[in-house]
């Protein structure tokens, strides 16, 4: 599997659990999890539930999957209320380009320089993305476009950044 990523969710690995851990009583933790996923050939990455796996302290919870040769690929949000993360994962989301390559996903407080949006692309213009890589220690988020959604709305854009302005 030379030059390939193979992700899976975590919770797969919380499956026949006293097969895997004849001695464990109640569900393995996070890190058991982790260390039993980087027993699997070819497996590069994880995606874990946010704020479920996450904790208190993300920093630590990466550190963890990196020691373990892994690399987190992507969160599912577990909170229904934000309308971000209706869908229940944040792996494509939508944005609106600000100006040249840099976007603000929507639902969300982030502003992001993706390099491989088309450099013609006006302000206000709406498109989806596809989360390449979340790093937690950086902490940093990697996306690439993948398409343009209807139609732009530059004014409401133009509102907003002014809003964003005088706060």
């Amino acid at each position: 599997m030379l030059g390939r990523r193979f992700a899976t969710r975590i919770n797969s690995f919380a499956s026949n659990a006293s097969e895997y851990w004849p001695t464990l009583t109640g569900k393995p933790s996070l890190i058991q999890m982790v260390q039993r996923a980087a027993t699997v050939d070819g497996l590069t990455e994880l995606d874990l539930n946010y704020p479920d796996h996450i904790g208190d302290n993300p920093v630590e919870t990466a550190r963890a999957v990196r020691d373990c040769g892994l690399a987190i690929s992507g969160l599912a949000m577990r909170y229904y209320t934000n309308p971000g993360f209706k869908r229940g994962a944040f792996t494509n989301p939508d944005a609106t380009v600000r100006r040249e390559q840099s976007v603000k996903l929507d639902h969300l407080p982030l502003l992001l320089r993706v390099p491989s949006i088309p450099p013609d692309l006006l302000p206000g213009q709406r498109l989806r993305l596809a989360v390449e890589s979340i790093d937690l220690l950086a902490p940093e988020i990697t996306c690439r476009f993948l398409n343009l959604l209807g139609e732009s709305d530059a004014a409401e854009v133009a509102e907003e950044a002014e809003e964003g302005e005088g706060a």
